[in-house]
């Protein structure tokens, strides 16, 4: 998927967590590349979408499986069917099948936990603030780059805020109320 984003570099770091890893972490089982400053990343054919200019479509949140967009959950059953490993036929597959969905849920769910817990404890709205962070947090993963932090206001300015113009309710004296005296 990196290359097919135009991604060079990341595909180079993906080919060596690779290689790193199937050579010195016992066949892949153990993660020395993350030792050597070369971290895994998520990645599949929803962000591949994306970079090619896919809208995410609507926001879903699926039972057991969390947040997503119809462009990443069709991108997620098309990364099953592209999975080698779904053709290979072993002894008690189903349930090494099962077995790894659910680490791999649980390992999700342990790594959201303190941010779930953040945004129930301070949102007034938990599905929107967790529909709006999964939704930007998928904007820039799809387009690369990060937060500008030039572009944000400088709180600690002491300048006043600059004037905001009138609305036209307040500018426009009402009927009734022309000749009244405001004082009770």
């Amino acid at each position: 998927n990196d290359v097919l984003q135009g991604r060079a570099g990341q595909a180079g770091r993906t080919l060596a967590r690779l290689a790193l890893n199937s050579t010195f972490g016992l066949g892949g089982l153990l993660d020395v590349a993350k030792k050597n400053h070369l971290p895994h990343h998520d990645n599949g054919l929803g962000t591949t979408l994306g970079r090619w200019g896919a809208g995410p479509g609507p926001y879903l949140f699926l039972p057991l499986i969390g947040p997503s967009t119809f462009r990443d959950a069709f991108g997620s059953v098309a990364d099953i069917g592209l999975n080698p490993l779904t053709y290979a036929r072993y002894r008690n597959k189903a349930a090494i099948s099962i077995a790894v969905a659910v680490v791999d849920g649980l390992g999700d769910r342990s790594d959201a936990q303190q941010d779930l817990e953040t945004i129930r404890e301070t949102s007034t709205d938990p599905y929107a603030t967790l529909r709006s962070y999964y939704l930007q947090t998928r904007r820039t993963e799809v387009h690369g780059g990060g937060l500008n932090i030039d572009t944000l206001p400088n709180l600690d300015d002491p300048s006043p805020p600059q004037p905001r113009p009138p609305s036209c309710a307040a500018s426009t004296p009402l009927p009734s109320d022309a000749g009244a005296d405001p004082r009770p």
